[in-house]
């Protein structure tokens, strides 16, 4: 099939290389844009979020498939961007000692959660009770990863560095099928990958966004001493080279640009003091857009009434971890007409309003 893609982000990429791979022709449409979340974002993958210490949704399909995915890109790219590195979960209270001792005994959290650390760099940290250590856990350098990526599709010549405005698109319909027309060229479908803006796409009003801002900083700590894991307690501290590290997050629903804020600087820092104990520098601080939906599940699947345009979106904070097993349940729906999952579905809202009324009905 002859495949639009819309947006470089995360998700476009890695469903540009997974239609790619399965022989298609793809040709992607993006603007490079400085702040967009993909190229600010931090780049985590974590099997095990939240207080709850819940494992996070399709944890045992995501993890071993990204695992094998973002490694052999790297050796088609020819570049180094995804860093395996276990996270550091220091704990703030006996009773969260207690609680992650517990779970790591349970059969579900099963290479997932790693060993209970009594002592691990107490000269950084506050670090009174210990910690626990999280497995199959890392980072994708996202710029890194996004730049190399650029590269190699304007090799191939099949990236325009160009807008797509939904109205400039003309759809045609026949009885030998249906096909989408951009700037000359047919297509058998355009897929729209562009991040937040979708939000604002004429053909998918209907979605329910949850937009987001998001801030991270980063910083440089002045000690000799160095994190070799990730550390998450209230925020993530990343390691990025030379005593430096990416430090976040915010969630801001109102303020939704790129530029970043006092407050979210703030934020970041009354969670930061809270976790370590030596002195650090601010040497950057940014902001992105989320695309993130109203259950945090994304968007995927065609329009409603017209088959040839299709969304690949609202990955939220997780599109690293998401879109490489999603790019390819999402190409199994588009070449075998496998059935896509009912909580990525596009009008899974309708489905779940149908179903209560079926219920109150019996």
């Amino acid at each position: 099939m002859n495949y639009l893609i819309v947006g470089q982000g995360i998700a476009g990429t890695n469903l540009a290389f997974t239609l790619l791979e399965r022989g298609n022709s793809v040709l992607i449409a993006d603007i490079p844009k400085p702040f967009s979340s993909s190229k600010v974002a931090a780049g985590l993958f974590n099997p095990i979020t939240g207080r709850k210490m819940s494992k996070t949704w399709l944890a045992d399909s995501l993890f071993p498939y990204l695992h094998n995915f973002y490694p052999k890109l790297e050796q088609k790219l020819d570049a180094k961007f995804f860093h395996t590195k276990p996270i550091y979960v220091p704990f703030d209270s006996v009773e969260k000692q207690n609680n992650w001792l517990g779970a790591s005994a349970d059969a579900k959290y099963e290479g997932f959660i790693g060993n209970f650390v009594g002592d691990k760099y107490n000269s950084l940290l506050k670090n009174h009770f210990g910690g626990m250590t999280l497995a199959q856990s890392g980072f994708v350098d996202t710029q890194a990863y996004l730049s190399a990526s650029a590269q190699f599709f304007k090799k191939e010549n099949i990236l325009l560095e160009t807008e797509v405005i939904a109205s400039a698109l003309t759809l045609k319909s026949d009885s030998t099928g249906s096909s989408v027309e951009w700037k000359g060229q047919e297509f058998d479908k355009v897929i729209f990958c562009d991040g937040p803006q979708n939000a604002d796409n004429s053909y998918f009003d209907f979605l329910d966004y949850r937009r987001v801002k998001g801030e991270i900083m980063l910083i440089e700590l002045e000690a000799e001493e160095s994190f070799e894991h990730i550390i998450n307690r209230g925020c993530w501290v990343i390691p990025a080279g030379e005593n430096r590290y990416k430090v976040g997050s915010t969630y801001d629903f109102a303020q939704l640009d790129s530029t970043p804020t006092e407050k979210g600087k703030q934020q970041i820092e009354e969670k930061l003091q809270d976790l370590i104990s030596v002195p650090y520098k601010i040497i950057d601080h940014y902001a992105g857009i989320r695309p993130a939906t109203y259950d945090r599940r994304p968007f995927i699947g065609l329009h409603p009434e017209h088959s040839q345009i299709g969304l690949f979106n609202g990955m939220g904070s997780k599109g690293i971890s998401l879109s490489p097993f999603l790019a390819n349940h999402f190409a199994d729906f588009l070449e075998n007409g496998s059935e896509l999952m009912a909580e990525v579905r596009l009008n899974r809202k309708a489905e779940r309003i149908e179903r209560k009324k079926n219920k109150r009905i019996r």
